[in-house]
């Protein structure tokens, strides 16, 4: 087994980590080489930014704050999503220093807490709506006036299902449905057609149902940590939580200085497993980096083993290089992954790539 050394404070952020709930796959287009450094977004995703709601999904307002001060004080630029992704998808250079801010279910705190602090900065964000629960006005969800205030405020609004289910195990007519029925809602009651834009529910999601969206031209978000390049795979885009734990700006600090390791054969990987593995593989771009440069790490721990190879298929062969990874344990039911990262060259900062892991309980209940 290899190991690098890490510095303390990263260490720590990967130990916080290791069990976060995600997923992953790059796009088939990144066979060539390609400078993730230098054209990238990170995604940042929040869920209610107030002191008295559950601390797993929670960010404090004066965290929140703190977060965007940061944004501003060191020069990052703040973009629409939507936009971003098309840019970057077609080919067109991004900012430096991209970043877009989400926000999942639609809580009121979004509207109360967030919105203000996001105002006194002119950040554009995007907020990623589970619509029944709004229709039935529950206390903790903003309502249909306060979306519409924001849409008309330049605040993107967008689907993230009808009902928040756990979408695996479901059919692909339950899929749609999820989908089609938020989408109907949202035009109906903001009176415009949302982005083709979604976002999966506790991140969880099978190869096929990205396939689903990538047949529709819809990016999809997920929830696993890691930058977005153009080897991100666009119905599996990850993003970076900023709750409970994660919402420290030592952790904050970490992930936004995160470069995409630059995986190349991910577009087919299948994220759900009914039965455990311990075996898994990346191939990576090895013109900027070296399969001795990798660190991996399972639910807080070193991998077991992390072993290179040549890539079997002839096409990846050029510029890429392999990696086997061999798990100390296998994967507990429900939703674990993997992180691998690399030192940059010369540079400050981390290369990151997460492989996420969804094992099926006995129940077939997913937990939330």
């Amino acid at each position: 087994m290899r190991l690098i050394t890490l510095n303390p404070t990263l260490a720590t952020w990967l130990i916080l980590t290791a069990t976060f709930v995600g997923i992953i796959q790059p796009a088939s287009a990144t066979q060539t080489k390609v400078d993730h450094s230098s054209n990238q977004l990170i995604i940042l995703l929040y869920h209610h930014i107030a002191n008295d709601t559950p601390a797993a999904t929670s960010t404090k307002p004066e965290q929140f704050q703190q977060h965007l001060k940061y944004l501003h004080d060191q020069n990052f630029q703040v973009v629409d999503l939507v936009s971003a992704l098309n840019r970057l998808y077609s080919g067109q250079p991004l900012p430096s220093k991209a970043v877009a801010i989400t926000f999942d279910d639609g809580y009121d705190s979004i509207f109360t807490q967030a919105w203000p602090l996001l105002k006194r900065y002119n950040y554009p964000f995007t907020v990623m709506v589970t619509t029944d629960p709004i229709d039935k006005k529950f206390s903790s969800m903003m309502t249909w006036q306060q979306l519409n205030q924001l849409q008309s405020a330049g605040v993107t609004i967008a689907n993230h299902t009808l009902t928040h289910p756990h979408l695996i195990g479901v059919s692909e007519q339950k899929l749609q449905q999820e989908y089609m029925a938020a989408q109907q809602r949202l035009t109906e009651k903001l009176k415009q057609k949302p982005p083709s834009l979604f976002a999966y529910p506790y991140g969880e999601y099978t190869r096929e149902q990205a396939q689903w969206f990538a047949q529709r031209k819809i990016f999809a978000l997920a929830q696993h940590s890691g930058p977005v390049s153009i080897a991100s795979n666009p119905q599996a885009l990850p993003r970076f939580s900023f709750s409970g734990l994660y919402a420290k700006m030592e952790q904050f600090e970490l992930k936004l200085g995160t470069v995409a390791l630059p995986v190349i054969n991910q577009i087919d990987y299948q994220p759900y497993y009914e039965k455990s593995q311990r075996v898994f593989n990346l191939t990576f771009n090895a013109s900027e980096i070296q399969a001795s440069a990798i660190n991996c790490f399972f639910q807080g721990q070193p991998v077991a083993s992390i072993s290179a190879s040549t890539p079997k298929n002839e096409s990846l062969k050029t510029h890429s290089q392999s990696i086997t990874i061999q798990l100390n344990q296998s994967p507990p039911p429900g939703r674990s992954r993997i992180n691998c990262t690399a030192p940059r060259s010369n540079q400050k900062g981390y290369y990151w790539h997460s492989i996420p892991i969804f094992t099926q309980p006995e129940s077939k209940q997913w937990p939330d």
